[in-house]
Formats: C-alpha cells, structure tokens, sequence
C-alpha cells in the first residue's frame, strides 16, 4: 500500500473515531475507538517522518497517541472502571510513543494509570512483565530494586526458559549495564 493512502486512511479513521466519542462518549463506547486512535496517530507519524522528513510532525502524532490513551486511562480511573481489560499494562504503543518523543512525564502518567495485575485470559504474562517492568523503572523510581527484581522474576518463569532480548534489556536496565544494553537493543531490533 502506498504510505500516502496510509496517511490519507489514518486521517479519516482519527477524524471518524473523533466523531464517535462527541456522538456517544460513555466509557463503554469509546475504547475500541481509543485505541484504534493511537495506531492510527502512530501509522500517520511514521508516514509524515517517511514522507515529509517532518519530525516536528512525526513527534506530536506519537505525542496524540499517548495523550489518547492517557484520556481512556484517565476516564476508567475517575469513573471507577478499573476492572477493564482495556487498562492491560500490555497495551503499551502509546507508552513507547511517549519515550520515543521524550514525553517523561506523559509515560509515567499512562505506566501509573495502566494496570499492575496481570490479566491471565487477556494478556501474555511475558508481555505484561516486560511493559509492568519499564512503567515501574519510569514511573516508580522511588522503588525498590526488589520490586523491579520481582517483575523481572516473574517474566523470567513465565518464559520457562526461552531466550527473549526484552528480558534481557529489561535486565541491563537494572544492572545499569550499558553493553548489556546495547547487546539486548540489537537483538531487539
């Protein structure tokens, strides 16, 4: 597909979510739309990076994209509605977004919001450890290394022994092990 059908795509799908949530914005019926948003505000950065070299433009669509899920957290938190597979630490391309466009305090916000369980018929428990991990080592400095060594316990067990670089560089953060790092990262990528 052509990036300027993907960008044209990602434009009518945000303004008709948008549409969606002013027609009805109960809770209930916004978050699918939430979270098709902050793709599309993903896909729509990539395109104006890819296609215009507009970084300016490809950081405040990643910026949208988080703030979208940090308005869905934020509604489930005041309303009540924690208990919503939805909030899964595990949906976490808008928290990446908000690294990527070095939005400190708009990643922590969304770690902070996110859940903190595990959601065993949701999620992956080595997808929500690896996502839990990094909002903790944002959001939670002031917590313990053995906070963070326990959710890096955890994820280790629910691998059962296969080899992940997202163990690994969660691991490297820890340690404060640049080389690990760079190793992890590579392997990542």
């Amino acid at each position: 597909m052509e990036l300027s059908v993907v960008r044209e795509n990602a434009i009518l799908s945000i303004e008709f979510e948008l549409g969606e949530i002013a027609e009805d914005n109960t809770l209930s019926s916004i978050g699918s739309g939430c979270q098709r948003m902050t793709g599309e505000y993903r896909s729509l950065a990539i395109c104006r990076l890819l296609m215009d070299a507009d970084s300016d433009a490809f950081y405040h669509d990643l910026i949208r994209s988080a703030h979208t899920r940090l308005y869905y957290l934020s509604r489930c938190h005041s309303e009540k509605k924690v208990q919503n597979r939805r909030l899964m630490a595990s949906v976490s391309e808008p928290f990446f977004d908000a690294l990527a466009s070095t939005q400190w305090k708009l990643a922590s916000d969304i770690a902070l919001l996110s859940s903190q369980i595990w959601w065993l018929e949701e999620e992956y428990e080595d997808d929500f450890c690896y996502a839990h991990f990094l909002h903790g080592y944002i959001a939670f400095s002031a917590n313990s290394r053995a906070g963070l060594s326990a959710v890096l316990n955890q994820f280790e067990n629910a691998l059962q022994g296969a080899p992940s670089a997202r163990l690994n560089l969660c691991k490297s953060f820890l340690a404060g092990d640049q080389r690990g790092f760079d190793e992890a990262f590579e392997q990542l990528v």
